[in-house]
C-alpha cells in the first residue's frame, strides 16, 4: 500500500497556508488516515470535514496485480497405469488484488 501526504502549503509569497485548509491537517499522518484503503468508504471522500480521520490531504493507493494461484485435485480411485486417463479438478484462484 502507497500512501501521498500533503505535508505543507504554502501562498505565492510563500507564507505557509497549513491551517487554511477547512478537512486536513497537513502533514498530520495519523493512525485514522493510514487506516484508509483504496476502495473503503473513507476513500477519495472529498466532503468530509473531520481534521484527524479520513483526510482530503491523504490518499492511499495500491498496486493492481493478477496471482493466480493453481489447485489440482486427482479424482481417480484407482491407481492409475502408464496410458491410463486420470480425471483432475482445477481450481484457479485469484489472490492479487484485481
Amino acid at each position: 500500500m502507497n500512501y501521498a501526504e500533503i505535508t505543507d502549503t504554502y501562498n505565492d509569497d510563500l507564507a505557509p497556508r497549513n491551517t487554511w485548509d477547512i478537512d486536513s491537517n497537513p502533514g498530520s499522518n495519523g493512525a485514522a488516515e493510514n487506516a484508509v484503503e483504496p476502495g473503503f468508504p473513507a476513500d477519495d471522500n472529498i466532503t468530509s470535514m473531520d481534521k484527524g480521520g479520513e483526510e482530503d490531504d491523504h490518499d492511499p493507493a495500491g498496486i493492481e496485480i493478477f496471482d493466480l494461484a493453481l489447485m489440482t485435485v486427482d479424482d481417480t480411485d484407482i491407481l492409475a497405469n502408464y496410458g491410463d486417463n486420470v480425471v483432475h479438478t482445477i481450481t484457479v484462484t485469484n489472490q492479487g488484488s484485481i
